[in-house]
């Protein structure tokens, strides 16, 4: 411990199975640094900075984290006063519930994978988590949010993200974005283009999940939120096809209707259109999907024109009759 203003706990481990550490830096403008050499398993059961950086260095090692915090004066508050991150490098990563808090950043470099318990990590800002040859893994098994932050979530695998065949998606919480991509090309995934490679719940600020990767198509299936939202064309193409052109129109939905005038009042409701295909220019189906609003372009007497999507049931249907 340390209770000096801008001083640092170095702590360098070395030539052992497992250690454990805890680590307090109470000083303003303080920081903990951990480096781990040739350390089998590294517990962190404490790397506490209440107004600095928490830095942990254990490339070849386990990491398993049930407290990192880098806070500013105790608190997190993104850049009101300082900015301070938790930057760990590990081998593999497990993250305890509540373990990771940061008033600004966490970067996560993993060579394998990452495991993280519910509400393992909450930062001010953004989160980076990067695994060059595993995946990111949800250890919980519930719906509650991995990983939460006020900005944006980038996940960049070698792997995969989220356990399909378990049935066990992972979750994410983000103010700004939410992007996935793969290192390298994911050479580890083994599933094929036609697999599912990234499944995820969660929400972020526009609805939508972004694809960032090295190559310019992801190596299998984006599922988010109970819907493909990326991957190969034939694939997609295939789903679409049997989705009768469901998934296209949603996707179109959340680029033309879920964005930023969404918080300025926009009273469109989201909706999705399917078009019969022997007449492609006439909306057959309008499937309304949320919310409340108005209808504008209606033929002359047609009514409502204003409604609570909760006070109407499954029978609503508008025929036009020259068609």
């Amino acid at each position: 411990m340390t209770t000096g203003e801008r001083g640092t706990i170095g702590v360098k481990m070395a030539d052992s199975a497992t250690t454990a550490v805890d680590a307090y830096a109470e000083g303003n403008d303080s920081d903990v640094m951990l480096v781990a050499e040739q350390v089998g398993t590294l517990n962190v059961e404490q790397a506490l900075a209440k107004d600095g950086d928490v830095i942990i260095v254990a490339t070849g090692s386990h990491v398993d984290v049930a407290s990192a915090q880098a806070l500013d004066e105790g608190v997190v508050n993104g850049l009101e006063d300082d900015a301070h991150s938790v930057i760990i490098e590990a081998g593999s990563l497990n993250v305890q519930t509540g373990a990771i808090v940061a008033d600004y950043n966490a970067e996560l470099g993993l060579n394998g994978d990452g495991d993280f318990a519910s509400e393992a990590v909450l930062v001010g800002n953004d989160i980076v988590i990067a695994s060059q040859t595993g995946s990111i893994l949800d250890s919980a098994n519930t719906d509650a949010y991995n990983l939460i932050a006020a900005g944006d979530i980038t996940l960049l695998v070698g792997n995969m993200i989220g356990d399909p065949a378990g049935h066990n998606p992972f979750d994410v919480s983000a103010g700004g974005s939410v992007n996935v991509g793969a290192s390298d090309g994911s050479p580890y995934f083994t599933g094929g283009e036609d697999s599912i490679w990234v499944f995820m719940l969660g929400e972020s600020g526009d609805g939508s999940i972004n694809y960032v990767g090295d190559t310019s198509t992801p190596p299998g299936l984006i599922w988010w939120n109970g819907m493909i939202w990326g991957g190969a064309e034939g694939p997609l193409l295939d789903i679409d096809r049997a989705e009768g052109g469901f998934s296209r129109e949603v996707r179109d939905l959340a680029d033309r209707y879920i964005s930023n005038e969404w918080f300025y009042n926009f009273l469109y409701f989201p909706h999705v259109r399917a078009y019969f295909d022997a007449e492609p220019g006439n909306m057959s189906i309008e499937h309304i999907l949320d919310g409340e609003g108005v209808i504008e372009g209606l033929p002359e007497g047609v009514t409502p024109t204003e409604f609570n999507l909760n006070d109407l049931d499954d029978s609503y249907t508008w025929y036009d009759g020259s068609k």
